[in-house]
């Protein structure tokens, strides 16, 4: 009787160690999980500045003419691919990529893919100013 006891409290403490790794398991599928990252330096004058963040959808074929902005901007491509044309050239960048843009980077962006380009943008910009300033098709 004591040795069958003894077996059944084993049994019972197995079941329930297994009980608690599955849950554990299950837990940790549930936890977050960074995919990707983007950083970047920045310095700061004095002043007062507003950080917006902002989910963008670039349809196929859509595109940003030639701009830049008020302050430093992160951009994150989560799906898609975004087309990138500045003086240097053209680049693609896809899920998972990003791109430091400092308030002097003068470019243009556009989505040549196929399918939807979803975006996660930071802006810093100063308090009250324009996020994107489109640049004159004859200006440099």
């Amino acid at each position: 009787m004591r040795i069958t006891a003894i077996a059944l409290l084993v049994c019972m403490c197995a079941v329930i160690a297994a009980a608690g790794l599955r849950a554990y398991g299950q837990m940790q599928l549930k936890a977050p999980l960074s995919v990707a990252m983007a950083d970047m330096p920045v310095t700061f004058a004095a002043g007062d500045y507003d950080v917006v963040n902002q989910l963008l959808d670039i349809m196929p074929g859509g595109y940003m003419r030639k701009h830049h902005h008020a302050g430093p901007v992160i951009v994150m491509v989560i799906s898609g691919e975004l087309t990138v044309t500045d003086d240097k050239g053209t680049r693609v960048l896809t899920a998972g990529k990003s791109l430091n843009e400092d308030a002097a980077y003068v470019h243009a962006a556009s989505n040549n893919g196929e399918g939807i380009a979803h975006l996660a943008v930071t802006y810093v910009v100063p308090k009250g100013a324009l996020r994107t300033i489109i640049v004159s098709e004859g200006a440099k």
